[in-house]
């Protein structure tokens, strides 16, 4: 896999139900190297860090090749890397591929570890200028990654991703993603909540499931 690009965003406000909110899901491609914190992006703006940005959610990946996937949807958009809230884009990104604990290290310092799908909310409808996407999303098989920091360190776009711990239960984000929305897999949900690593708030949701 290849960093194709890293995006952060600035803090916008949008119009939701008669209601403000801020958001920070209006990310763009950054042309400089980047650093990565214990907490994230430096330089990102995250709004409700209930939702984005804690321990589980220090950074969020998403699939280049997924683009093509949503554009003819999409035509009217003008779609760039970070469309979808992520922090990197990233060629090869394959969801049935990643493993749930897997440790990646990203350039030369940078360790991250696989921590659940992203589940969509309405700030990605604002993005796209339609709530419909919200459920498209969750019919896809297209979430991406959360990751968990585990080393700091820099980044830049054109950097590799390389596998450096593969966990051994091979629970992949495309299985957690099938068992959350998708089909109604018993002992697939009891499997993805037997996984140590698997984050507490998609837990939830399979709990709710089962």
């Amino acid at each position: 896999m290849i960093i194709k690009s890293i995006n952060r965003a600035d803090i916008r406000t949008i119009s939701y139900r008669g209601k403000k909110v801020k958001t920070g899901i209006f990310k763009m491609p950054v042309s400089t190297e980047m650093e990565v914190t214990t907490k994230g992006l430096s330089g990102d703006n995250v709004v409700d860090k209930r939702y984005h940005g804690d321990y589980d959610k220090g950074l969020y990946a998403y699939g280049s090749e997924q683009y093509e996937f949503w554009k003819p949807q999409y035509p009217d958009l003008d779609f760039q890397w970070g469309m979808f809230g992520e922090n990197l884009t990233v060629d090869g990104l394959d969801e049935g591929e990643i493993f749930v604990g897997d440790r990646w290290r990203i350039g030369e310092e940078v360790i991250v570890e696989v921590s659940q799908p992203r589940e969509p909310c309405f700030k990605l409808g604002a993005r796209f200028e339609t709530q419909k996407v919200v459920k498209a999303f969750a019919k896809s098989n297209y979430p991406g990654a959360y990751l968990r920091i585990i080393q700091p360190g820099i980044i830049n776009a054109g950097d590799e991703i390389t596998i450096v711990k593969n966990d051994k239960e091979r629970l992949s984000i495309g299985e957690v993603w099938k068992c959350l929305f998708h089909e109604k897999d018993i002992d697939g949900i009891k499997r993805a909540l037997a996984h140590p690593l698997l984050a507490e708030d998609s837990k939830e949701t399979l709990l709710k499931r089962l």
